[in-house]
């Protein structure tokens, strides 16, 4: 969905400006307000909603749920790109929103879904917004310390192997992860 520029008039008699996520891209349509650009626009490359928790739940015996997590949001990454409209229905059974929005928020050609930690894109983006004054008493916190690429690779692993028939799929998401991450 590519959202037509136009002029807009300011709903406040002011400059409206806003930096939003696209759950809200329609509602900003309907009140006649223009998209100026999308960050990925500006930066291919940036990252946005990456996966967390606390570091403590990566225990060897809690890092297993995780793990399992990665692997569903995988296949859930593969299902999304191949077949968006199950994505819809299946965003759908959890939202109270029409057809159109829900697909607008889950296809729009902006949004990039992908549980793969592509720490070098977090890595620059931490800097980016140390730069700026965003981040406060950064010194001496070592980002490094809270990515973890490990059970990524672990995920993808075990689908090449729980998955032969797709093994093609797997390694151009394992050749993605190593491009991004190491």
């Amino acid at each position: 969905m590519s959202p037509k520029r136009h002029q807009c008039r300011a709903i406040s008699g002011k400059v409206d400006v806003a930096v939003a996520a696209n759950t809200i891209l329609l509602q900003a349509l309907k009140q006649n307000l223009a998209i100026v650009g999308w960050s990925n626009d500006l930066n291919p490359s940036h990252v946005c909603c990456r996966v967390v928790t606390r570091k403590e739940l990566l225990s060897e015996d809690k890092g297993e749920a995780f793990k399992r997590l990665l692997k569903a949001l995988i296949r859930a990454e593969r299902v999304k790109n191949e077949h968006p409209e199950k994505a819809v229905a299946a965003a759908k059974a959890h939202l109270k929103l029409d057809d159109k929005t829900v697909d607008s928020i889950v296809n729009e050609e902006h949004s990039h879904y992908s549980p793969d930690p592509n720490s070098k894109e977090v890595k620059k983006m931490w800097e980016q917004m140390k730069s700026i004054g965003y981040i406060e008493n950064a010194d001496g916190i070592d980002i490094n310390d809270y990515i973890n690429l490990d059970l990524y690779e672990r995920a993808l692993e075990e689908l090449m192997n729980e998955y032969p028939e797709d093994k093609d799929y797997y390694q151009k998401l394992l050749d993605r992860f190593n491009k991004q991450n190491l």
